[in-house]
This record gives structure tokens, C-alpha cells and sequence, in this order.
């Protein structure tokens, strides 16, 4: 699984596909096996697609902004485009079905990581401390928020 082109977790199941399964497939929610929704996602997606293929970093990332119809494997893919209404056309592979409402979004762009936590204090180096130490640090998400987690730590 890759999320916005970065490894997020993987499974080796060693088993072949099935097609006979009763469990729904879904993206920003989980079904049960009666297609009940148990959660949804708050996000945005855009550019979904399943491969029946195992995919390198390589290859997702090459492609990931790419709105490709067509590749080894590809077995699904939603532009999530249709801007309205409760149906998801799908450009390979089958159309979609919207559920609990989502809003719509137009001119979604992707958004990088957030700048590099910037160390306030104790100051880098800094020797003579105390066993409990007070660290703050700085990061500027993508939006360009600032945020300032601080915590304490205790030295062993």
C-alpha cells in the first residue's frame, strides 16, 4: 500500500486473488461483509488505482500524478473527477458508488511532507542538563501552519 507515493505497509498473503469473496471493496471506508460502512476517511483522494500486479516504489512514484488509463495490470481506476452526484466513474475497471455524501473538491493539488522539525531547546550539544529536560521543536506542516509540539523527557 502507498500513500502519496511512499511505502505504507505491506502484506505477503501468498495466496492467489479470489473472485468469489463476499467482502465489499472500498476506498475512504471500511465495508462489512453486508457493504455496511464502519468509517470514513477524512481526507481527499484523488488518482485512485488497483493493480492486480505488485508495483515497486519506482513505478508508483513515476506514475502517481499521471492520469494513466492503462498499464500491466491495472485493473481500477477513478479520477474522482465527476465533481457531483453519488457516482464515481471509473476509467477501467468498474464505476463506483459515493456513500454518506462526500463534498467535492476542485483543484486538489498534492501536497508534500512538512519541513524538518527544527530543534528550539535544549540547544544542539548541549551538555550539563538536568535528568528531566524540557524539548520543544518546530515544523511547518504543508498548509504552512506553524506547529510547536514541546513535551518533556526524562533521561535515563
Amino acid at each position: 500500500m502507498f500513500l502519496d507515493g511512499v511505502l505504507d505497509g505491506s502484506l505477503v498473503v501468498g495466496q492467489p486473488s479470489r473472485g468469489d469473496s463476499i467482502q465489499y471493496a472500498a476506498l475512504g471506508t471500511a465495508l462489512d461483509s453486508t457493504g455496511a460502512p464502519a468509517g470514513f476517511f477524512q481526507g481527499v483522494l484523488d488518482e485512485a488505482r488497483v493493480w492486480s500486479v505488485a508495483r515497486s516504489a519506482a513505478q508508483v512514484q513515476a506514475s502517481m500524478a499521471d492520469e494513466s488509463v492503462t498499464g500491466a495490470g491495472l485493473a481500477g481506476r477513478w479520477a474522482l473527477d465527476d465533481g457531483a452526484g453519488t457516482v464515481v466513474h471509473g476509467s477501467v475497471g468498474v464505476d463506483g458508488t459515493t456513500v454518506g455524501g462526500p463534498t467535492w473538491t476542485t483543484g486538489f493539488t498534492r501536497i508534500g511532507p512538512p519541513t524538518t522539525p527544527e530543534l528550539r531547546t535544549p540547544s544542539d550539544g548541549a551538555t550539563g542538563l538536568t535528568p528531566d529536560v524540557d524539548l520543544s521543536a518546530a515544523v511547518d506542516d504543508p498548509q504552512g501552519r506553524r506547529r510547536q509540539p514541546t513535551g518533556r523527557r526524562r533521561r535515563p
